[in-house]
């Protein structure tokens, strides 16, 4: 039986305070009567990895690479192709959005009850923030790619004399 909330934060308060070791330490000897411990978590803190660049450029950079590259593809001439594969591409990018979102929603629903997160619901989750952030970098390229394409002139170059 679990008890309700404010009876564990007042369990909670009646235990001694200690300082923890963080996670990932390693001695590193004695320095002014305190131990020095070296964190391996420093090093990977300042290098950014995949699933950061992933999100960055799916849920979060979405926000701002889709409205852009619509914008651009809307402005320029174009192909009817090149409209029906950018609306095509906005749609995968919204759908995927909004189900990276509603799933992380799940997730933490179920870390805030101290409950483990599902496999299934982590692999959902990674699998929608991989399809928003190809989705919305195939449309950066489409939108790259009309907007070069309009500059280019098209036809036979007359020769100027």
């Amino acid at each position: 039986m679990r008890l309700p909330v404010a009876s564990r934060m007042t369990n909670l308060m009646d235990r001694p305070i200690t300082r923890a070791r963080p996670p990932f330490t390693r001695d590193m000897g004695v320095f002014n009567g305190e131990p020095r411990r070296h964190t391996k978590a420093l090093n990977t803190m300042t290098c950014m990895n995949i699933p950061d660049l992933v999100f960055l450029t799916g849920p979060l950079g979405a926000l701002v690479l889709a409205p852009l590259s619509v914008t651009a593809i809307a402005v320029v001439k174009r192909p009817r192709w090149v409209l029906i594969l950018g609306a095509a591409l906005t749609a995968v990018v919204a759908l995927s959005f909004t189900a990276y979102w509603f799933l992380w929603g799940q997730a933490f629903e179920y870390a805030d009850a101290n409950a483990p997160v599902p496999a299934r619901l982590d692999v959902a989750s990674n699998v929608a923030m991989t399809l928003c952030s190809i989705a919305s970098l195939a449309l950066v390229a489409l939108a790259a790619a009309a907007v070069v394409a309009n500059r280019r002139p098209r036809g036979r170059m007359e020769p100027t004399a």
